[in-house]
């Protein structure tokens, strides 16, 4: 249900983007944003799909799985129970501190998706010329390094996630 949910809402957030888009002054489109329509409706529609179908579907088994743990702790051993409540502080702080660096980082990320497919556009745009002057291994490298600087900033989310699901378990 919640990945139909997502298809849906994306699918109506990508239209009314283009909507809003299309209703912009020309001067809108001389300032050189990152990345272009497409790009930005197509990138940002699927984190908010993989946030809904995925990440909200996890949230509520946690949820349920914590409450459900707790419930039948209490039940068999609540003076232990008790003692180990005093531990949700410390893994509500690593759990919050690890998500907003993930997501200063996500966002880094998605701003290097969309300088990569703005130049990725630009170049398809100007292929003639980029032929006419035998320039398309360097083209090719300059969006390597975009696909790169992107990987790399992926690569710091690991020892995140490393740090997190050791402090969760």
């Amino acid at each position: 249900l919640l990945t139909y949910v997502a298809l849906k809402l994306t699918r109506n957030l990508r239209h009314a983007y283009l909507r809003s888009a299309l209703s912009q002054e020309i001067s809108y489109f001389d300032h050189g944003t990152s990345g272009s329509i497409a790009m930005q409706a197509t990138s940002n529609g699927k984190l908010i799909q993989n946030g809904i179908a995925e990440k909200l579907g996890q949230v509520f088994q946690a949820l349920s799985t914590f409450v459900a743990a707790f419930i039948i702790a209490f039940k068999t051993q609540w003076k232990l129970t008790l003692i180990i409540i005093c531990i949700l502080p410390a893994l509500l702080i690593i759990v919050t501190g690890v998500a907003m660096v993930d997501a200063k980082i996500e966002t880094k990320i998605l701003r290097t998706f969309g300088k990569a497919g703005a130049f990725a556009e630009s170049v398809l745009g100007s292929v003639r010329t980029t032929h006419a002057f035998s320039l398309h291994q360097r083209m090719v490298s300059k969006y390597e390094k975009h696909l790169q600087e992107a990987r790399d900033l992926g690569g710091k989310k690991s020892p995140l996630y490393g740090i997190m699901f050791g402090g969760e378990y």
